[in-house]
């Protein structure tokens, strides 16, 4: 038997407490049975629910949400309606009678508890199949819902998440329209077309598949909601699930660049457009306006440009009017689409010819305008046009932008048909009155009347002649008339024709005629010139000319004059040179007196004593081509004698690349008098000429360096190069051709540095009259221009800029200046010269002391050169000549061999104290021996002037620098006349120069020197300066013997030192290897 007990706890902390209340026996001895027996244990043997966990709750529920669950959106067009309710605790009592609903019939079906705390409502039935509005989920008045301790819900309103409504939406959406929106004209060339599409309410899932362009394969390339936010990321293919009542639809691509006809957009007859609630679109074909566009991408055709008014081509009027046509109506042609040529006059007025215009909108004093048209008439006015003469026409402007009506512009702005243009003649006629008759006229002489262009209307007595009468009017055609006028006295004739005797096709009358005035003179003058040196008369027949002492006469107007030459003793006469009778020997000559007559009759001296020429040549270089133009240069030959040159001639060298010709020119540079004469030069006078050389044989890498060859009966002369020479570069095309000249502060082509130590200066100009070399633009040339002193080293320091015309530096200082020169663009440099001879100075010697300006183009060729001389005097306190010879080396003129050209050479002359010297023509160079001559009595020991022989020929040296062996003109083989070079005396060491010359020859660094030459054995010691010569032997040959050896540097930078070895009959020059 069981005994079953209830055991009540109250009072206390229960009211408060919050934990766990257990009950448990005391103890075992305290609870007995009915038979007295003890509890044995306090361990129920069954269920132990001997705890209670107390929770004192005395706060009421709260709704933390209310969802929209099944369907989530708030615009549906579901049957069946979810709401999930979340409450903050577990609640008891949920039922369908806890809730109401508003705005449908539908009924609460079911209300579920899923999850802990939270409950489900379920909606269904009623209206919800077509309703169109909003549903609403409350709690209902009287609801008991309550949480576990009995706490009644009290507050219905959700402390967060708050749906309690759904939007129902069972009405599918219609299309309303598609519309035209860009561009808004149906008529379009446009390469991509919008469309406006309108839905009664917001429509999405919208994708270009939805889309169906019609005649055209271009293809949906936008679609833009209007009016909501696009969703991030959204893109061409996005099916937006924005919904918008408006889109803009774009369509692009395919053929719609081209396709011509009505372009259109409809749906797709797949499409998925819906509406917010998922009701798919009711309707494909809009319910309003549906608009396509009309393609057009056939550009117009300009058919004509015809003249309007005048019809006429020529014309002096002040407007010009066009009849401009095209094959289709043309759109927004304005002014600012035509440029007239020929003259600055403006477009005044475009009138469209297919349409009436108001009046007011004609060719009135409004802005020209036009309205759609095929025919236009264009006037122009205003500007030249009143003064203009030559071709005007209606051309279109660059940048015209017009086109017809969908926008396309015309194919070609020159018209397929007529482009008539007019010929403004705004000038009147001019005329001259001009006669072949030579001045002065003796009798009856015709005037020619010539208009500049056909006229009419001009008759004998529009034609007035002062002192003589007009008769034998004649026209020739319709610009050209004759008039014999026949002189009546007085001492001139005044031929005139007055203004407007004339009019041309324009209307324009003529100008008056600048009068032809012609002396009147029954005489002719006969003037006799004596050009030669010899002495002679020339007397007339009829008397009047005695030339020595009566040259000039007067003879009636055709009479018949013999001129008789009679030579003075001492002299012959050599023939007549101007005149009727030039190139004739014989004594006589007859003159038909019809004009004023100029003869000359040259005498020449029968042994004429020895003169001396000198010549220099202007420019220095000209560059040419085969089949090219002819290239000149100026000569100026100089009589430096107290004789005349005599029976004096031009030739070109033997072997030249180009064939000579020449003429003599006067003070301007202007040619005169035939073509290659024998001419003379008068003692101390000068005669120039113009060279022309004719391209015949290209030349090598170098040039080729002309030195004109100049022989008189009496003299000859000796050519230098650098001043009397022209480098030539000739090619097999078209090459740059530099014209360049240098001037100096003396204005006397000498640069002279006022001081020792000092500076002096040139500048120089030149200009590229040839091709360009391709190194810069059509007719550049890079040019670099470069400066140096020639074939002999001088102590100057050279530098250069480049200067404008006001001769500034506009380029850095420095040893060269490189520059573009365009073609018949002159380029300035200036070049600035100090002299570094340490007090010794540079004598003054223009042949061996020049400073030379080369230009060289891209590929290294020189193409011009221009030099000047340079001297600097010797310090007041410079030292005084002490040794016995020249020592050193000296670059000198050297006159060869007779026969050999040219007589003169540029030489080295390598000078040892003892005497010997090595005479180094760049040739064959030759050992020669000094002698020195005792200093007279009289004379210091150290002066500034000391002299020696060599082979019996007296010579002296400076102190300043010069050395001279032979007479002023070193008229012999062997003679020579220069300039100490600043290589004299240089501190290389033959040791310095320890290697192989030529083909056998090596020095050792111990400087020994041993080799062959020309099949010789070679051997010498050397020590001390490369400068220095020293004794060598050469062996086992014909030429066996005592040499003598030396290094000559390069004078300039780039060349290779030379082992020269000279002996008497032998000598060789062998280049660093």
């Amino acid at each position: 038997m069981t005994n079953t007990f209830d055991v009540t706890a109250s009072g206390g902390d229960l009211s408060n407490l919050n934990g766990t209340v257990a009950l448990s026996a005391l103890t075992t001895g305290g609870i007995t049975d009915n038979a007295g027996n003890a509890l044995a244990s306090a361990v129920p043997t069954g269920t132990n629910d001997n705890s209670y966990s107390v929770i004192n709750d005395a706060v009421a529920p709260t709704v933390v949400s209310i969802r929209r669950h099944q369907p989530t959106d708030a615009v549906t067009n579901a049957n069946s309606l979810r709401w999930r309710i979340t409450f903050d605790e577990p609640v008891e009592n949920v039922d369908v009678d806890d809730f109401a609903l508003t705005g449908t019939t539908a009924s609460i079906a079911a209300v579920s508890n899923p999850s802990f705390n939270s409950w489900e409502i379920l909606v269904l039935g009623g209206d919800l199949a077509g309703l169109d509005g909003d549903v609403t989920l409350a709690f209902a008045p009287g609801q008991d819902i309550a949480d576990a301790a009995g706490n009644a819900l009290a507050e219905t309103t959700p402390t967060g998440v708050n749906q309690p409504s759904l939007t129902l939406d069972n009405t599918a959406p219609v299309l309303i329209s598609i519309l035209l929106l860009d561009p808004a004209a149906e008529l379009t060339n446009q390469d991509y077309l919008r469309w406006q599409v309108s839905f009664t309410e917001g429509a999405g899932n919208l994708t270009p598949d939805d889309f169906l362009p019609t005649g055209t394969t271009a293809a949906v390339n936008s679609i833009i909601p209007i009016g909501v936010p696009l969703p991030a990321g959204a893109g061409l293919d996005t099916a937006f699930s924005v919904e918008a009542s408006t889109w803009y639809v774009t369509i692009a691509g395919g053929d719609l660049a081209s396709v011509e006809g009505q372009v259109g957009l409809g749906l797709s007859p797949s499409h998925d457009i819906a509406d917010a609630a998922g009701n798919a679109l009711s309707n494909t074909v809009p319910s309003g306006g549906n608009e396509s566009y009309v393609l057009d991408n056939t550009a117009p055709v300009l058919t004509a440009v015809t003249r309007l008014d005048p019809a006429g081509s020529v014309t002096n009027q002040d407007y010009l009017r066009w009849h401009v046509s095209f094959n289709e109506p043309m759109d927004a042609l304005t002014v600012d689409d035509f440029d007239p040529s020929g003259t600055t006059a403006g477009v005044t007025s475009i009138v469209p010819a297919a349409f009436a215009l108001p009046e007011t909108l004609g060719d009135g004093p409004v802005r020209p305008f036009a309205v759609s048209s095929t025919s236009y008439f264009v006037t122009i006015a205003g500007g030249d046009l009143a003064s203009v003469n030559g071709e005007v026409g209606l051309a279109f402007a660059p940048g015209a932008d017009f086109g017809d009506v969908a926008g396309n512009a015309p194919v070609s702005l020159v018209p397929t048909g007529a482009n008539q243009g007019y010929t403004l003649d705004n000038a009147a006629p001019t005329v001259a009155v001009t006669t072949s008759a030579t001045a002065p006229v003796s009798g009856p002489f015709v005037a020619t009347i010539a208009f500049s262009e056909d006229v009419t209307g001009f008759e004998a007595a529009d034609i007035s002649a002062t002192n003589g009468t007009v008769s034998s009017f004649a026209a020739n055609d319709a610009r050209t008339y004759t008039v014999t006028i026949t002189p009546s006295g007085g001492s001139s004739v005044t031929v005139a024709v007055e203004a407007d005797a004339a009019t041309d096709a324009a209307g324009n009358g003529n100008a008056a005629a600048d009068d032809l005035v012609i002396t009147h003179d029954p005489d002719r003058t006969l003037t006799v010139l004596l050009p030669g040196v010899g002495s002679g008369t020339v007397s007339s027949s009829p008397a009047g000319i005695d030339c020595g002492t009566a040259c000039s006469s007067d003879f009636t107007v055709g009479a018949n004059v013999t001129l008789t030459a009679s030579a003075a003793t001492g002299s012959g006469f050599a023939g007549w040179t101007e005149g009727p009778c030039t190139g004739s020997t014989a004594t006589t000559c007859a003159v038909l007196m019809t004009a004023d007559t100029t003869v000359a009759a040259r005498f020449t001296l029968d042994e004429p004593p020895a003169g001396r020429i000198v010549a220099a040549t202007l420019p220095a270089a000209r560059s040419g081509y085969l089949g090219g133009p002819v290239m000149t240069a100026f000569l100026a030959v100089v009589s430096q004698s107290a004789s005349p040159a005599q029976s004096c001639t031009i030739a070109a060298p033997e072997g030249a690349p180009v064939t000579l010709g020449y003429q003599r020119v006067d003070a301007s540079g202007a040619p005169q008098g035939p073509a290659e004469p024998v001419f003379d030069i008068q003692a101390g006078a000068t005669q120039s000429f113009v060279l022309s050389m004719t391209p015949s044989v290209e030349t090598g890498a170098n040039g080729y360096e002309f030195l004109p060859v100049i022989s008189c009966q009496n003299a000859s002369l000796d050519p230098i190069v650098g001043v009397s020479s022209v480098l030539l570069n000739i090619d097999s095309a078209p090459v740059p051709d530099i014209l360049a000249i240098g001037v100096t502060p003396s204005q006397d082509g000498v640069i002279r540095i006022a001081n020792s130590g000092g500076a002096g200066a040139m500048a120089a100009s030149a200009v590229n009259i040839g091709a360009g070399d391709g190194s810069a633009g059509p007719g550049e040339v890079t040019v670099t221009v470069t400066a140096d002193t020639g074939s002999t080293a001088l102590p100057l320091s050279l530098e250069m800029c480049r200067i404008d015309a006001a001769a500034q530096c506009i380029s850095p200082r420095g040893s060269g200046v490189t520059a573009v020169m365009a073609q018949n663009d002159p380029l300035f440099i200036a070049v600035f010269a100090r002299d570094t001879s340490g007090g010794t100075g540079i004598p003054f010697d223009p042949a061996n002391a020049r400073v030379f300006l080369r230009f060289a183009d891209a590929s290294g060729t020189i193409r011009s050169a221009t030099s000047v001389a340079v001297t600097a005097p010797a310090a007041a306190d410079a030292p005084v000549i002490a040794s016995a010879m020249p020592e050193g080396r000296w670059s000198v003129l050297l006159r060869q061999a007779e026969g050999v050209w040219p007589s003169l050479t540029r030489a080295a002359l390598h000078v040892s104290p003892d005497g010997r010297a090595i005479a180094d023509d760049g040739v064959s160079p030759r050992l020669v021996q000094l002698d020195g001559v005792p200093v007279a009595a009289d004379q210091p020991a150290n002066g500034e002037i000391r002299r020696f022989t060599r082979g019996g020929t007296e010579g002296y040296w400076t102190v300043d620098g010069h050395v001279l062996s032979g007479g002023a003109w070193i008229d012999n083989a062997g003679e020579f006349y220069g300039i100490r070079d600043a290589r004299s005396g240089h501190d290389a060491l033959w040791a310095d120069h320890a290697g192989t010359f030529g083909d056998g020859m090596r020095i050792t660094p111990g400087g020994e020197i041993r080799g062959v030459v020309a099949g010789c054995s070679v051997y010498g010691q050397s020590t001390g300066a490369a400068s220095a010569l020293v004794s060598l032997t050469l062996s086992g040959c014909a030429s066996s013997g005592r040499y003598a050896g030396v290094i000559d540097l390069p004078a300039n930078d780039g060349d290779a030192p030379v082992l020269v070895i000279a002996g008497e009959h032998s000598g060789w020059r062998l280049a660093a290897q």
